[in-house]
């Protein structure tokens, strides 16, 4: 899988790399390098429970154990709130 981010960047799964794509990480259950590796390529957060919200609110606990921090968490509900899906939010909360 390879997710683009910017013009020339690109950010690939592969496994000789130090990085795992978002993808990888999420679906290992590795919220929290999942979560950073999206802000620091500035991809919409969103994109963590757009890819199976069903096991994403019910591992909500897991996720919020490995982002503690409120700042992300705060940073995390306002993009899941401008998605589509503003319903989610609500399930989240």
């Amino acid at each position: 899988m390879q997710i683009l981010l910017g013009m020339n960047a690109s950010f690939t799964s592969t496994p000789d790399t130090d990085e795992a794509s978002p993808s990888h990480l999420y679906t290992s259950r590795k919220y929290r390098r999942a979560f950073l590796a999206c802000r620091k390529h500035r991809v919409d957060l969103s994109v963590l429970v757009a890819q199976d919200s069903q096991v994403f609110i019910s591992d909500i606990e897991e996720f919020t154990k490995q982002v503690h921090e409120v700042d992300h968490l705060n940073l995390f509900l306002a993009q899941v709130g401008c998605a589509p899906s503003v319903a989610l939010v609500w399930n989240l909360c």
